[in-house]
């Protein structure tokens, strides 16, 4: 009886050796890291704490509620089904990280770079993203109700079906961005950069364009973009009011496309240092 009681004892020492932690905002330790379905998580690999260095860490159904993680480097983590409500990523890498069905509401992800990151199906309800960078992000049917993304880059993000719900991105750029079907009601979208974005079915009632930037090629119904509708600037707002019934849309502008002709000033303009290098 009293080998099986040491073997025991040897085996839970063991076991808690290998565990990790992780830091709350308030400065808690949560040790070892629970799963969200309940028990501890099969993670053995460095703590949670600001600026620890995960890069690939495996956290799938992980609980970090209020994780502290500011500046912690997370790129190509696995952080699917993990909950994270409040959790504190300020300035944290999170590039190519996979965030599918994460929860992230009230969570602070502000100049965060989450690039190339997944974060489809996500629940980012009241999150701070202001200043982050999402290029090529994939934010597909994510909740992003009363979300702050100012001065966000989302060029090339795919938004496809997300909610948006009363969300604030103003000045954000959506260069090339996917947003169909995406509901953007009562957004705030001054000053954002639509050009070549895709608007297919996009919710856009009572959302402030004010200032948005379009081009010819932002696609406004399933391939036919504001230059197949032959619009100008007067023909683009009207139908932004009548047709998408947005709230405002002073000073909204279609970025012309650079001509030929002004592509070879520019090439040969580049090609001067070089040839006086040559001489």
């Amino acid at each position: 009886m009293r080998l099986f009681t040491m073997f025991l004892l040897a085996t839970l020492a063991a076991s808690s050796v290998g565990a990790a932690s992780y830091q709350m905002t308030d400065g808690t330790i949560v040790d070892p890291i629970q799963s969200v379905s309940g028990g501890d998580l099969p993670y053995a690999g460095t703590n949670l704490e600001p600026g620890a260095s995960l890069n690939g860490a495996f956290l799938e159904s992980a609980s970090l509620n209020n994780a502290s993680l500011t500046g912690a480097d997370l790129e190509d983590a696995n952080l699917s089904n993990a909950d994270l409500p409040g959790a504190n990523l300020n300035s944290a890498n999170l590039a190519s990280a996979n965030l599918y069905y994460a929860g992230l509401s009230d969570a602070d992800l502000t100049n965060a770079n989450l690039a190339g990151a997944n974060l489809a199906n996500a629940n980012l309800l009241r999150a701070h993203l202001n200043g982050a960078h999402l290029y090529n992000a994939n934010l597909s049917g994510a909740t992003l109700k009363d979300a702050h993304l100012d001065s966000a880059n989302l060029t090339g993000a795919n938004l496809a079906g997300a909610f948006l719900l009363e969300a604030s991105l103003p000045n954000v750029t959506l260069t090339g961005a996917n947003l169909s079907y995406a509901t953007l009601a009562s957004a705030n979208l001054a000053g954002v950069n639509l050009v070549d974005a895709n608007l297919t079915s996009t919710t856009l009632s009572n959302a402030d364009l004010t200032g948005a930037k379009f081009s010819n090629n932002t696609i406004l119904w399933h391939e036919k973009t504001v230059e197949g509708y032959g619009f100008d600037v007067a023909g683009l707002q009207n139908y932004l009011t009548e047709r998408k019934q947005a709230w405002s849309v002073f000073g909204v502008t279609i970025i012309p496309e650079p001509s030929t002709a002004l592509l070879f000033t520019l090439l040969g303009l580049a090609s001067v240092p070089l040839r006086m290098r040559h001489r």
